[in-house]
């Protein structure tokens, strides 16, 4: 036993009760996870009728093993039933209640009378420790709401008297008061109150902490929980008891919270309730067996009880919203948006299904047909709900008016998307329906950036991140992270996007969610291909694409389809590169994205165009630029104008070349996306080149230089100091060409890039050598074989050297010629 915390007890605990306290029998409340298995097995029960009992059985088993693998927290769970119950959700927790307090209860009660317990903390929302107080008639001063937590704190700041009655803090609510509970996601990541936060920490720095029957789970999410790392450094101590079983682990948040107090900090192992009467036997009275470990699990009518309280609660909520509660469970913590869809039609085909529960229903599917890549059926469906309204304002058909804008969004009707989700925010904004603003926010945004309108973009996400940050809305945290990778990656700032779509992924995977986690990557994704990271780009990307097969998401499948084929274009591998763009190109075509067809024909117009098939290349992009000026999709518009350019360069006809290339600069200057407009920029400056107008070249080349210096982009900085070199070398300015090589060189060497650093150490050999400048020459030979590592880079130097040697012995200079051919065959 601590001798520690038998010491410091003397002078006063504060003990924190978890669930586990109320577990214990004769109480036998239920765990949160048992609570939450049972919450999805009611609701499972009354969609049977429309599904079968097998397939709603075996739906309801899904989503419970995916809480038991960790991907589903009861939060989240808590957070999607609220979504659609609204307040009724919380009737549902006053399970968590009971009439008879167990040992623990009682002897918390016992050491609150000898004035051992001076305040008990807890997260539960039972009754029980109130009424083990008033049995033995202990005085007890209880605090749930706002205003008592207010006084509270104020009372704690200043000297406690030793006459104060023991203090119980119920930091989640109390059942008797529904409205003070809180158990979803967005509560939860609201945090405490300042209030409540100002009470525990002048608990922390007066009292002991005990820590009885809790796993920590709150600190998994939010470490910053109870003050406890914060006040760590200057805490009196804490103790916490974890179950005397080798298969409970101590969770990592508890051990390093624990490891904060350093001496200060102690783990024990015990069983409840006997552990509270071998720790505390001095204050309490013996009890028959006090090492006896009473078995946590509830009894049978207990568990009878659990399922009777579950099913009347969710048979007061009806069928149908438990079947749009089951189809977004389905949807978003399965990864089964198929399942959804069977789910959510089977429903609104059922003649009993009433009228007023049918727009939901119907705005559901919608979103589901959409997210599947079955805009057509989305479309039907959300018409055919609207028209059926009654004519006014409503929130049924501001949510069908918002699904339409993201079918247009899709569909690449851009105007038409822009125009529905101004007016859902405004109706919104109106009615004070903060939630629903947000989500007309992030579409607001999307459809922002696809009209390349990206410093608007920007500020839309920014507004909506600062509403569902407010919101505590971790999904929508979620989502607008990612858009703003996705934002990032199109304006060139690779970090911020990697950073953003990291932030997204963190939260996505507190969720439990697949499929976003897929989303995030495939930013990563494409961050590294801009980066120089071919290989992992590419593995990111099969991997991604599996899971969206998998789960049936068809835009999903089609976006990473088309990144596949970009990397390995960008790669060289154009025969690599062909098929996934082949495969998009068919995709797209039959679920009606716009957008996406057009960057598919583009796309393959290129990989046609590096494979010897001009002709094919000219007839995609000619049916690509038609699209693109129907759609009035400027972006597109201007790739395909740059990809034609590209075309007549590579067949020669360079007035052509210029003509197109010069058109799509024009456009792009219009669009603040700097990357491709320099992309656009940089080909205008080969075609100028092959002119001979290498004065307009080198000029185009140093502010493109500036260009992506400014945007901190290196490996673009070192592969045009590259490019430089080799005009200013055409030019006859070698120094120039040398400075430019040794900064290229430098970059290469410095990011790992072996194969290209040795390219150009070899070509300044070259350089240098030609121009008679023999120990600079053998100088940068020297370095390139001392980099040597494969067979290519032998023979990029063996090139170089062979050039040197020509020049040297046509000009009389054996002897130095044969200098550098030792060189080569040392190397």
């Amino acid at each position: 036993m601590s001798s520690r915390l038998i010491q410091t007890a003397e002078h006063g605990l504060v003990v924190f009760c978890g669930a586990g306290v109320s577990m214990v029998p004769p109480s036998s409340l239920p765990s949160w996870w048992a609570l939450n298995e049972q919450i999805v097995a009611s609701l499972a029960a009354l969609i049977e009728r429309y599904c079968g009992a097998a397939q709603a059985q075996a739906w309801a088993a899904l989503l419970n093993a995916r809480r038991t693998a960790g991907s589903f927290p009861p939060e989240y769970q808590a957070e999607l039933i609220s979504r659609h119950f609204g307040s009724a959700y919380f009737k549902v927790l006053q399970c968590l209640d009971g009439e008879t307090p167990n040992a623990v209860h009682e002897s918390l009660a016992a050491l609150a009378q000898a004035g051992v317990v001076r305040v008990i903390v807890t997260s539960n929302f039972d009754r029980l420790l109130e009424r083990a107080f008033a049995r033995r008639g202990v005085p007890l001063d209880v605090h749930i709401t706002a205003a008592q937590f207010e006084a509270l704190a104020d009372r704690l700041a200043g000297e406690p008297s030793p006459a104060a009655p023991c203090q119980l803090l119920k930091l989640h609510g109390s059942v008797e008061e529904p409205d003070t509970l809180v158990d979803t996601l967005a509560q939860r990541m609201r945090g405490l109150s300042p209030a409540i936060c100002s009470a525990t920490r002048s608990c922390l720095q007066r009292y002991h902490w005990l820590f009885l029957g809790y796993s920590g789970a709150d600190l998994e999410a939010n470490p910053h929980y109870l003050g406890l790392q914060a006040e760590a450094a200057t805490a009196v101590g804490l103790s916490w008891l974890v179950r005397d079983d080798a298969r409970v682990t101590v969770p990592p948040s508890v051990t390093r919270i624990v490891s904060l107090f350093g001496e200060r900090g102690e783990l024990l192992r015990g069983e409840l309730p006997g552990w509270l009467q071998q720790a505390f036997g001095r204050w309490l009275a013996p009890a028959a067996d006090p090492a006896a470990a009473t078995p946590l699990t509830p009894s049978v009518p207990a568990r009878e009880a659990l399922v009777r309280h579950t099913r009347e609660w969710a048979e007061a909520l009806g069928p149908e919203r438990a079947a749009l509660v089951i189809a977004d469970m389905l949807g978003h913590v399965a990864g089964d948006p198929a399942a959804a869809r069977e789910l959510l039609a089977k429903v609104l085909d059922a003649a009993s299904t009433p009228p007023n529960a049918r727009p939901a229903l119907a705005n559901a599917l919608a979103n589901t047909l959409n997210s599947l890549g079955d805009i057509a059926a989305a479309r039907q469906v959300a018409e055919a709900a609207l028209a059926r309204l009654p004519a006014g304002e409503g929130p049924e058909r501001i949510g069908l008016q918002s699904t339409l804008g993201l079918i247009d969004f899709g569909a690449g009707a851009w105007a038409a998307a822009l125009e529905a989700f101004d007016r859902v925010a405004a109706d919104s904004a109106a009615r004070g329906d903060d939630e629903r603003r947000g989500i007309a926010l992030h579409n607001r945004a999307m459809v922002l950036e696809r009209m390349a309108r990206f410093d608007d973009a920007a500020e839309c996400y920014g507004e909506e991140l600062a509403l569902v940050t407010r919101l505590g809305d971790v999904m929508a945290q979620a989502q607008a992270q990612n858009n703003l990778a996705a934002l990032h990656l199109r304006t060139g700032h690779y970090a911020q996007a990697i950073d953003a779509a990291r932030a997204a992924i963190a939260l996505r995977e507190r969720l439990g969610d697949e499929l976003g986690v897929a989303h995030a990557m495939g930013n990563i994704g494409s961050a590294l291909s801009q980066q120089g990271d071919v290989k992992g780009a590419l593995a990111a990307y099969e991997k991604i694409l599996a899971v969206f097969r998998r789960i049936g998401h068809r835009q999903g499948e089609l976006t990473t389809l088309l990144n596949l084929g970009t990397v390995a274009g960008e790669a060289h591998d154009h025969a690599r590169a062909e098929a996934p763009l082949r495969e998009a190109l068919a995709l797209a075509t039959a679920t009606g994205h716009g957008g996406e067809r057009l960057r598919a024909l583009w796309e393959l117009a290129a990989t046609c165009r590096e494979t010897g098939r001009p002709d094919e290349a000219r007839a995609l992009l000619a049916e690509a630029l038609e699209q693109a000026r129907a759609a009035q999709d400027r972006a597109a518009e201007a790739n395909v104008l740059v990809e034609t350019g590209v075309l007549h360069w590579r067949r020669g006809a360079l007035a052509e070349a210029e003509a197109a290339l010069r058109d799509g600069i024009r456009l792009r200057e219009t669009i603040a996306e700097p990357t491709a407009l320099d992309a656009a920029r940089s080909n205008l400056a080969l075609v100028l080149r092959a002119q001979g107008r290498l004065d307009e070249t080198a000029a185009l080349l140093e502010a493109l230089l500036a260009s992506a210096a400014q945007r901190g982009e290196q490996g673009t900085v070192a592969h045009l100091h590259y490019n430089l070199g080799a005009l200013q070398h055409e030019r006859g300015q070698v120094d120039e060409a040398v400075r430019h090589f040794d900064a290229a060189q430098r970059w290469y060497r410095d990011a790992g890039q072996t194969t290209r650093a040795v390219q150009v150490l070899s070509t300044l050999g070259t350089v240098c050598g030609t121009q008679g400048k023999v120990g600079a020459s053998l100088a940068w030979f020297d370095q390139a074989i001392a980099l040597a590592s494969e067979a290519a880079h032998r023979d990029a130097i063996g090139a170089g050297l062979k050039r040197v040697i020509e020049v040297l012995l046509r000009n009389g200079y054996p002897d130095i010629a044969q200098t550098f051919a030792q060189r080569g065959a040392s190397g």
